[in-house]
Parts: C-alpha cells; sequence; structure tokens
C-alpha cells in the first residue's frame, strides 16, 4: 500500500493555526487550523503570489503575517492579497475551529492544550485524507509542512496521529496513508505556503472575530470563499469549515448565505 501511495501524485497542503489553545479568560474564543491545499503543478503559482505580497508590501526580511503586516486599518492591504490568492488555480481551503466556550467542562481539552492541539489537528488531517482520495482527476497523496508553534512539542502530536490514524485498517472510512506519510513542521518563513496558510486563517478570524466596536470584515474572506472545499452536493459546512461546538459562531453571521449556496 505505501509503494502505491508514493506513486500517486501530489498535493502540497500548508497548514497554519489560529487563535491559542488556552482556556484562561483572556483566552482567545476559538482555536483552530487553516489548510490550504494546492496541487503540485499549481504550486508555484502560490509561491509567486506570497512573494509578490511580500514586495507588494516592502517586507524585504522574513514572512508575511496577517497579525504584523495587514493589520485592521490596513484594508487595502488585505483586500489587495485576497484578491492575489484568489487567483491561484486549483487551491482548496479547510477550516476546523474548536469553539472553546461550548467544550464540556469535563474535557480534557480545558486543562491539557497539547490535547487541544492534537484534537483540532486530527479533524483537520482527516478532511485532507478524504479531500486527497477525491481530488478532481484521480487520488494525490499529501506532503504536508505545518506552522510551528512556540512552545508546542510538536513531536508529540506526530505520535499522536501516527498512533491514532490507523493507515493500515481497512474498515476505516478515511484514507490515512493518503496524509501521514510525509507530515513536516517548520517555521513559517521557510515555506511561501505556510504563509499563505497565515493569510487566509486572518481572512476568517477577520469575518467572525468583531472588533471594538462590534463589527466584523467578511470581504476578504467572501473573496476567497469559492475556494473552500465542498462536498458533493456543494454544501462547505463539515467540508471546508468544520466546527466543534457552536455552528452559528460561522453560519449565523449574515455573509454565511452567500458562502453556503
Amino acid at each position: 500500500m505505501l509503494t502505491t501511495v508514493s506513486r500517486l501524485p501530489i498535493l502540497r497542503v500548508y497548514l497554519d493555526e489560529t487563535g491559542d489553545r488556552g482556556f484562561k479568560p483572556t483566552s482567545s474564543p476559538l482555536f483552530g487550523f487553516c489548510a490550504v491545499v494546492v496541487p503540485e503543478e499549481h504550486d508555484p503559482h502560490l509561491r509567486q503570489v506570497i512573494q509578490k505580497l511580500r514586495a507588494d508590501f516592502e517586507i524585504t526580511s522574513g514572512a508575511v503575517h496577517w497579525v504584523e503586516h495587514l493589520r485592521p486599518r490596513n484594508h487595502d492591504r488585505r483586500r489587495h492579497a485576497a484578491k492575489e490568492l484568489t487567483a491561484v488555480p486549483g487551491v482548496r481551503l479547510i477550516y476546523c475551529l474548536i469553539d472553546k466556550q461550548n467544550v464540556p467542562a469535563s474535557s480534557g481539552m480545558r486543562s491539557d492544550i497539547v490535547m487541544t492541539y492534537n484534537y483540532a489537528s486530527r479533524l483537520l488531517l482527516e478532511r485532507i485524507a478524504l479531500t486527497a482520495k477525491s481530488w478532481p482527476g484521480g487520488t494525490r497523496r499529501a506532503i504536508t509542512k505545518v506552522a510551528h508553534v512556540r512552545g508546542h512539542d510538536h513531536k508529540v502530536s506526530l505520535d499522536y496521529i501516527n498512533k491514532t490514524c490507523p493507515t493500515t485498517a481497512s474498515t476505516s472510512p478515511v484514507p490515512w496513508s493518503l496524509v501521514t506519510g510525509n507530515i513536516q513542521v517548520d517555521g513559517t518563513a521557510a515555506w511561501d505556503g505556510l504563509q499563505a496558510a497565515d493569510l487566509y486563517a486572518g481572512m476568517l478570524n477577520a469575518a467572525i472575530t468583531p472588533d471594538r466596536f462590534g463589527n466584523n470584515s467578511p470581504d476578504y474572506f467572501q473573496t476567497v470563499a469559492h475556494q473552500l472545499r465542498r462536498g458533493s452536493n456543494g454544501k462547505v459546512l463539515d467540508y471546508g469549515i468544520k466546527i466543534l461546538g457552536d455552528k452559528t459562531i460561522v453560519t449565523g453571521q449574515d455573509w454565511w448565505p452567500s458562502v453556503e449556496s
């Protein structure tokens, strides 16, 4: 099976997290991941866009970051980034979010930030595996880059994935072997695709997280929403956006019908 998988065409996958893993009063209300899935033949285009954005924003060293370089006052930069990224062909976006407020008090995630990270990443990798299986034109295998999180033991998380995702179980509906065979953790600056994931994560955050005046900024996310993974029924929920908790944090937004339609 492994030999067969190694011969499949490649999907390049880039994962970045959004929010923090904690459950303190000062913690973010959400934690999750954004995955940018792109066929290998279009990965150079994605890299070119990120390189262009760094040049356009006059970033002479290091990575482009949503929080650092595309702050709320930089509406023009945010709009420009969304427009440039939406032109990359073949991209599929997958988000997995944990709504912390609705995590049961008895859940181990409330006292174990590693468990929070691991559970969210497993949900995401499951959807990446299914995406690879049903990729237009035939099944592919994923080569995945994960953005390094400061203070997190990524080896523990990789061990968790390897132990809990049965690559040889014929009864599993998830083709784990398509995604677990090649996962690498690296700094965001090392890969243009990781910087793209950071920007896409920021776009969703801006669409669902109110500013200090209670207003959201969904237009960046709406620009790229056609890149979301969809089911065979055309639906986004549970396919391109998976939510553990109250789904209305996304589906209750005024802009949601334009995305899910």
